[in-house]
C-alpha cells in the first residue's frame, strides 16, 4: 500500500532532525533521498479509504514534530 509506504519512508531516521538548515542542506537532502519529495507531498492522498494500520501510521507521523517539519520543507 503505497499511503504505508511513504509513511513508512518519512520516519525513517535521516529525516528524524527535523527540516533542513539551509537551501544546500535542503537540496542535498532531496538529492540524496529521491523519494522524500514525492512521499512528503502525496502521502496523505493515498490515505483515502485505507485500513486502521495506516490510520496509526499517519497518527505517529503526525504527532512527531522533527518529522513532520522535514515533510513539510
Amino acid at each position: 500500500e503505497i499511503s504505508q509506504t511513504c509513511l513508512t519512508y518519512l520516519a525513517f531516521e535521516a529525516f528524524a532532525c527535523g527540516g533542513a538548515c539551509d537551501e544546500e542542506a535542503f537540496t542535498a537532502r532531496l538529492d540524496h533521498h529521491v523519494f522524500l519529495d514525492y512521499a512528503a507531498r502525496y502521502w496523505g492522498a493515498h490515505t483515502h479509504g485505507v485500513q486502521n494500520d495506516v490510520e496509526e501510521i499517519a497518527k505517529a507521523f503526525l504527532k512527531n514534530d522533527f518529522l513532520t517539519a522535514c515533510a513539510s520543507q
